[in-house]
């Protein structure tokens, strides 16, 4: 009884660490897109707001962020 706990704890340990894994490498190769800095302030106004969040994803690429 008690080794059956065991091998469904070790096993449901390995099933998150990879989870966690699969995570990390997605944001490590996530595709980045270096062209894209803050909006500033006059930028911003001349975007719609779409236009705007459409730019912030693209600034926040490859940054890693979780």
């Amino acid at each position: 009884m008690i080794q059956i706990k065991v091998v469904e704890n070790i096993t449901r340990f390995i099933n998150s660490y990879n989870e966690l894994i699969e995570k990390i490498q997605s944001k490590v190769n996530e595709e980045k897109y270096k062209g894209y800095l803050p909006l500033t302030d006059t930028e911003r106004e001349e975007l719609s707001e779409k236009q705007q969040e459409k730019w912030e994803e693209m600034a926040k690429s490859g940054s890693n962020a979780f």
